[in-house]
């Protein structure tokens, strides 16, 4: 009840309590009149990715005092990059320690050597955002007296289940079809509550399994994959290991829904692993936000050498299960692919719906989230958004969200700037990306905006794309370039370095390009 927020702290409790990570805690405790505890911390992190904890990190290089900071999230490990990369599918197994596996510097000795406390598994049910108070589902209340900051992050956008429709004969047995190719008629969409209690009465003609959450679409499917957190890669590997015991990679068939940057580099991985990889996405292009057909279709030839075989302008309606594991994927056109490994990759959507009525939000435009002003402030004084979750208006260079590790860290730098120091300094960002797939590197600067796109040499030695508007460089992209050659590049589109088209149009090979630059 948000009326119990409303009565004023009485009395500091001082009584042992620990945080996820068995410390005691460092923050204050008060007792509101109501008798309701509360935990209080000068700053609140609410969220643990890569935002998350490089925002704890910038507060550490800032001086923070024991008992200042607190973290909160619903996960059951401290901070590291969600977006965890598809090397780690290389190996056959995740270590349990963060530390070992490096994915992040907060881990569990360095929040307990900074005196962060960092509560795990606590999901927040309510927020108040005129005095930053926040509720768990299990009645704890955590305030933040001076900012909190909302480093949430995203979540994968889900792709319906589908079942086999279980019809009930004369006889009054149940029978099954078992087969993936059945008729569209013949396959249920997981239903809602509602259509269960509509098809109930309709039980003699068609029957449909208990659906599966939303939630939890992913729990007890054996082969059905949505990469966001360290479970979500762990268990990918355990899927992975587990079909190579059974039927050996190479008799293994994997299907990658999605065609952006993560989609393809899993797609590699997996098929470094030695097992059977398909690739379906709707778009005629890879990555249609950046790569131009022609740019796309260097990768697609490169794919298909590598034995990925690459399935365009196509979506997938829904993942076929039979007996909680996946079987197939039903394409647009009714065709169902035989697999045992679902991977999906479609995209993301910002954990911003309990901010819903509180905080302004953006929902249907190019950069979702919650809306925040330049110095990364919120609609409520006080409350701040980092990484994923935050929608930046203001900020016109990139047409669509960004969401890479730099983007994270640059945001998480800024907004401890402007809370520790008080400016209202601008959020600037040099937008970049990277990705990795069969020991080929590539990087992209700036914007893929512009009137021309000059390619210059080959995909597999080194590549250039440069993305041109009125004679100057808005964007780049470059493969397998050495380090000189990235920074030289990254400079000169950062500038918006001014070319002799001309000039550009004879050169045939990308060494001659870079002296140019």
């Amino acid at each position: 009840n948000n009326s119990d927020t409303n009565n004023k702290a009485i009395s500091e409790i001082p009584r042992t309590r620990f945080d996820s990570l068995g410390v005691k805690i460092s923050g204050s405790e008060v007792m509101f009149s109501n008798s309701r505890q509360c935990l209080v911390y000068d700053y609140i992190i609410l969220g643990t990715g890569a935002s998350g904890g490089f925002a704890a990190s910038a507060f550490v290089q800032q001086g923070i005092e024991k008992g200042q900071l607190c973290m909160i999230t619903k996960e059951n490990f401290p901070p590291y990059e969600h977006l965890v990369g598809a090397e780690q599918l290389q190996v056959s197994s995740l270590p349990n320690s963060l530390l070992e596996l490096d994915l992040f510097k907060t881990s569990r000795e360095w929040l307990i050597h900074n005196s962060i406390d960092i509560f795990l598994d606590t999901t927040i049910t309510d927020i108040d955002t005129e005095k930053k108070l926040l509720t768990s589902k299990a009645g704890t209340l955590f305030s933040a007296s001076k900012a909190l900051i909302i480093a949430t992050g995203t979540t994968s956008i889900k792709i319906p289940l589908l079942r086999p429709s279980v019809t009930t004969g004369n006889s009054g047995t149940a029978t099954t079809n078992a087969s993936p190719k059945l008729p569209n008629h013949s396959i249920s969409h997981v239903a809602s509550n509602n259509e269960m209690q509509l098809m109930s009465s309709r039980k003699n003609s068609l029957d449909i399994t208990k659906p599966t959450p939303r939630w939890k679409v992913t729990e007890g499917i054996f082969g059905l994959h949505y990469l966001r957190t360290i479970n979500d890669v762990k268990s990918l590997i355990q899927c992975l290991n587990e079909l190579a015991r059974r039927s050996g990679p190479q008799n293994s068939q994997c299907v990658v829904i999605g065609g952006n940057c993560v989609a393809m580099e899993y797609a590699a991985a997996i098929r470094m692993r030695g097992f059977q990889v398909k690739m379906v996405f709707e778009s005629d292009c890879l990555i249609q936000d950046l790569f131009s057909p022609e740019i796309s279709s260097k990768f697609e030839e490169y794919f298909a050498q590598k034995g990925i075989d690459i399935i365009k302008k196509h979506t997938c309606d829904g993942i076929v299960i039979e007996q909680n594991k996946v079987v197939g994927c039903r394409l647009s056109n009714g065709k169902v692919l035989k697999c045992a490994l679902a991977i999906v990759s479609i995209g993301s959507k910002p954990n911003s719906s309990m901010f819903e009525g509180k905080l302004t939000l953006q929902i249907h435009t190019m950069k979702p989230g919650v809306c925040v002003d330049g110095s990364l402030q919120t609609s409520s004084p006080g409350i701040y958004a980092i990484g994923g979750v935050s929608s930046m208006l203001f900020f016109s260079l990139c047409k669509s969200k960004l969401e890479d590790t730099e983007h994270s860290k640059r945001t998480a730098d800024h907004v401890v700037s402007v809370i520790m120091h008080k400016h209202r300094n601008p959020f600037e960002y040099f937008p970049s990306m990277s990705c990795s797939m069969f020991g080929l590197n590539w990087y992209f600067f700036g914007d893929s905006a512009g009137n021309q796109c000059t390619l210059v040499g080959d995909l597999a030695s080194k590549l250039i794309v440069l993305w041109i508007w009125q004679a100057r460089i808005q964007g780049a992209l470059i493969t397998n370039g050495t380090v000189s050659d990235i920074q030289k590049l990254k400079l000169a589109t950062a500038e918006q370095k001014l070319l002799n088209l001309v000039q550009v149009k004879k050169i045939v090979n990308s060494d001659d390009l870079l002296k140019l630059l």
